[in-house]
C-alpha cells in the first residue's frame, strides 16, 4: 500500500512524522487535486498540530472545496414553501448569514399571510 504513495509521503511515514492513515488521506486528495494540495505544508501541519486523521479529512475537504456554499434556508414550492433548519448565534453568525436568514423568514411569513 505504501508503494502507491508519493515520495514525500513515504519519507514522512518512514520518519514517523505521520501515520499511514494520514498518508492515505493525503495521497487520495493529492491524486484528485494535485494543484490544491501542498503535501509539504500538510505534513508539517500534521506534525506540528498533531492532527487526527478525522480532523485532517475535514480540513482537506474544506481546502479543496474552496469557497463555502451558502446555506439554503427557504425554498419556494408549487403548493407552498419549505424552511430548512437554521440556528443563529450572534457571536458566530456573520451579518450576511443573518440577512439571508431574515430574508427566508420574511418570505415564509409573506406566504403565510396571503
Amino acid at each position: 500500500m505504501i508503494s502507491a504513495f508519493t515520495d514525500p509521503l513515504k519519507k514522512a511515514i518512514a520518519a514517523g512524522k505521520l501515520q499511514a492513515k494520514h498518508g492515505l488521506l493525503l495521497n487520495q486528495y493529492y491524486k484528485k487535486f494535485p494543484k490544491k494540495v501542498d503535501l509539504g505544508k500538510w505534513i508539517k501541519e500534521i506534525e506540528e498540530k498533531e492532527l487526527s486523521s478525522e480532523a485532517l479529512k475535514k480540513m482537506l475537504a474544506k481546502e479543496v472545496r474552496g469557497v463555502k456554499k451558502s446555506k439554503r434556508y427557504y425554498e419556494k414550492r408549487r403548493e407552498g414553501f419549505r424552511l430548512f433548519p437554521m440556528a443563529f448565534d450572534p457571536k458566530k453568525s456573520d451579518p450576511e448569514e443573518k440577512a439571508r436568514m431574515v430574508k427566508a423568514l420574511r418570505s415564509a411569513l409573506e406566504f403565510l399571510e396571503k
